[in-house]
């Protein structure tokens, strides 16, 4: 008997340990999100950072030692200024030995055409067979051949030689150098970073949330922490079409123009504000939520979602009426409100109460 009572226990332990371990099988990763509304954004600072709309790294094309850096950081240039030079000795070299090589080609090629045609004055008159002319033909073009041959290479060079020459691409001012004069660098190997101040945009991170109510903000303004109390005007310029793998947000970015007296320079910290435009009201007319988070099963004639009860850590599946579609989503007339946590992926494989683990952004 006593052996029957230890059989049984152990059963039951072991019963109860692969339910616990079906039960945490059971739970699934999730990606969520808390619906917003688009009130939530009235007036919310959205922290951002300023930089140029226009930069760039200005970098050789050829290899080379750099003989002369003209710029410092913080100078001004304008188009098409020298900011750096390369040694120029053995493109110029180069350059030299090719202008002979084309010197030699043409004389070639002088001496073929002129066989040529003396060729073709015999052969008119039957004192060489027609093969000799052939030959002489062939000759003649393999050395017009070489002579564009060489020609391209001489065009090459010449670049190749206005390369070590670095110039400005636009009116700017040197934010950064990174190479100093004697430095050997390779193609491409950045050297000074030019920005243009007179464009500067701030760069902002919104929650994927919120992502679909940018299109429709006004009234934006922009506030720098090193020039406070001053608003100065922006408007989106781009909205970012994928979110960041770690922070869930999408990069924004707003173009303004400080005013006069007022100086921006990139890597200022600032805020972003606005409000939403009535056409949110009108369009959404409720909470706006990513499509991905929407399902319908085969038996039923509706819309859902799967609603997160933050306490259980378990899902619901919410019957909603879905609105207009909008840039970025859809509207929710009914069913949800503003703070739920709903599932945005991976939907259809989900059942009514599966415990999940929650990655909310």
């Amino acid at each position: 008997m006593r052996r029957i009572l230890v059989l049984l226990a152990a059963l039951a332990t072991a019963a109860c340990g692969e339910k616990a371990t079906d039960n945490a099988e059971a739970a699934r990763p999730a990606r969520v999100v808390r619906v917003a509304d688009a009130n939530l954004l009235a007036g919310r600072a959205l922290p951002g950072q300023a930089r140029s709309a226009r930069e760039a790294m200005l970098a050789f094309r050829v290899p080379g030692r750099i003989l002369e850096r003209r710029v410092r950081v913080g100078d001004q240039v304008k188009e098409g200024d020298v900011v750096a030079t390369l040694d120029p000795a053995p493109y110029q070299v180069e350059l030299d030995r090719v202008a002979s090589s084309l010197q030699r080609a043409r004389a070639a090629y002088a001496n073929a055409a002129s066989q040529l045609d003396r060729d073709r004055q015999l052969l008119a008159k039957g004192v060489i067979a027609k093969a000799r002319f052939e030959v002489s033909d062939t000759t003649a073009k393999q050395a017009l051949a070489e002579v564009k041959s060489v020609e391209a290479a001489q065009e090459r060079a010449k670049l190749d030689l206005s390369y070590t020459q670095l110039r400005a691409p636009f009116d700017g001012v040197v934010s950064a150098a990174f190479a100093e004069a004697f430095a050997e660098v390779n193609p491409s190997q950045s050297v000074i970073r030019l920005i243009d101040p007179a464009e500067i945009e701030m760069v902002v991170n919104v929650p994927e949330s919120m992502i679909s109510y940018v299109p429709y903000m006004v009234d934006l303004k922009v506030t720098f922490d090193a020039v406070p109390g001053i608003e100065i005007p922006a408007e989106v310029s781009e909205i970012g079409r994928e979110p960041s793998e770690t922070t869930r947000t999408y990069l924004v970015k707003l173009l303004l123009t400080p005013p006069p007296g007022v100086i921006v320079v990139p890597g200022m910290a600032g805020q972003a504000r606005g409000r939403p435009g009535p056409e949110i009201a009108k369009e959404l007319q409720g909470v706006l939520i990513p499509l991905s988070a929407t399902f319908s099963p085969d038996d039923a004639t509706r819309s859902f979602v799967w609603v997160v009860n933050e306490g259980a850590k378990t899902v619901h599946r919410q019957p909603v009426t879905l609105g207009e579609p909008v840039v970025g989503g859809v509207s929710v007339t009914e069913g949800l409100a503003s703070g739920n946590l709903i599932v945005t992926a991976g939907v259809h494989s989900l059942r009514e109460g599966q415990a999940i683990r929650v990655s909310e952004p």
